[in-house]
Parts: structure tokens; C-alpha cells; sequence
């Protein structure tokens, strides 16, 4: 549990930092489009065709010292993003076992089977490629089988009678004027 806790800790603080990181990105580009607009010639940029006055573009912005480390501290910050992002996957999967881990012991503890048995049931299930029918079965097989049946319903009736005696005897028939929860009650 401690772990889980723990876990959710970290990745409560790797939110915020993920937030920041967006956040540092977006005043990059807009520290690198600021840059660009000062350097970009009032005239436009030289060439015959798009693809020179790309080349001049870029010649232009490697060259400016201000711009080339404007885009290395957006690189520096993409990629403590992707390190980031890669945390909070780890450690939601990190948390979605543990969360599994726990839902399967608290059913264990609470007396049902756990998640992996119910698996290993369904396994072995499948795993049984014949259903036995009664012509497969042995005489005394089935004999056993009708016995277990019989003694079965036998609890079952007995556990009804056990809850009914359990239930308080009415000194009056439901609904009757001696009934205090009937509107036709009688006090005496």
C-alpha cells in the first residue's frame, strides 16, 4: 500500500512537471518565433524560387547565436518531456499491478477465490475436451452422484427450517385488525 502511495506521489509531481515542461515549450516557440520575425528582411528573403529563399532563411537563423540557443533549450525541453512522459507510463502501469495486487488479496481475505484462480478454473475448464454423460459414468458413480444430490437437498431444506424458526411468530394474521402496521388496527 505504501508503495501505491508512494507512486501516486510521484506521479502527482510528475503532472506538475509535465505541465511546466508544456508550458516552457510553447514560450520556446514563441521566443523562437519572436527571433525569427527580427531577423526575417523587411523585403523578404533573397532567392529566385522558394527553395532559395529557404536556404537564406536558414542560413540566416543558424548564424544568429540568440536563435541557435533559443532552439536548443526548446530541443533540451522536448526531450525532458518525452523523459517525463515516459515516468508516468511506468508508473501508472506500476500502479494499475499494484491496484490489481490489492483488489486480488482483499477478494482472497474477504473468502472468495482470487482473480488468478478464477483464471486457472477457466483454464482447466477449457482444458476438458469431453463432457461426461451418465452412459460414461460407472453404476456406483452414479450412485454416489444421486446420494451427494440427495444429501444436498436434505441441508438445504434443513437450513430453510433453521431461518424460519429464527423468524419472530406473529400473534396475528397480517393485514387483520389486531396487526398494528394495518390501517384496520384495533387497539385494545
Amino acid at each position: 500500500m505504501n508503495k501505491l502511495l508512494d507512486n501516486a506521489s510521484k506521479l502527482s509531481a510528475l503532472f506538475l512537471i509535465r505541465a511546466q515542461l508544456r508550458a516552457d515549450i510553447q514560450a520556446d516557440e514563441d521566443n523562437i518565433s519572436d527571433v525569427e520575425m527580427i531577423l526575417t528582411p523587411q523585403d523578404g528573403w533573397i532567392g529566385k524560387n522558394e527553395g532559395e529563399r529557404t536556404i537564406a532563411k536558414m542560413r540566416v537563423y543558424t548564424a544568429d547565436p540568440q536563435h541557435s540557443q533559443l532552439n536548443a533549450i526548446l530541443r533540451g525541453h522536448q526531450a525532458d518531456l518525452g523523459k517525463c512522459l515516459a515516468e508516468i507510463e511506468g508508473l501508472q502501469a506500476d500502479i494499475s499491478a499494484l491496484e490489481f495486487t490489492i483488489r486480488d488479496e482483499t477478494n482472497r481475505v474477504m473468502g472468495g477465490k482470487s482473480i488468478l484462480d478464477v483464471m486457472q478454473d477457466c483454464e482447466m475448464e477449457q482444458a476438458q475436451t469431453e463432457i461426461l454423460s451418465e452412459d460414461q459414468l460407472s453404476e456406483d458413480e452414479i450412485k454416489q452422484i444421486d446420494a451427494d444430490y440427495e444429501t444436498y437437498l436434505r441441508e438445504q431444506e434443513e437450513e430453510r427450517l433453521r431461518l424460519e424458526e429464527m423468524q419472530p411468530k406473529l400473534d396475528f394474521e397480517p393485514g387483520s385488525v389486531d396487526d398494528p402496521n394495518s390501517p384496520n388496527y384495533i387497539p385494545f
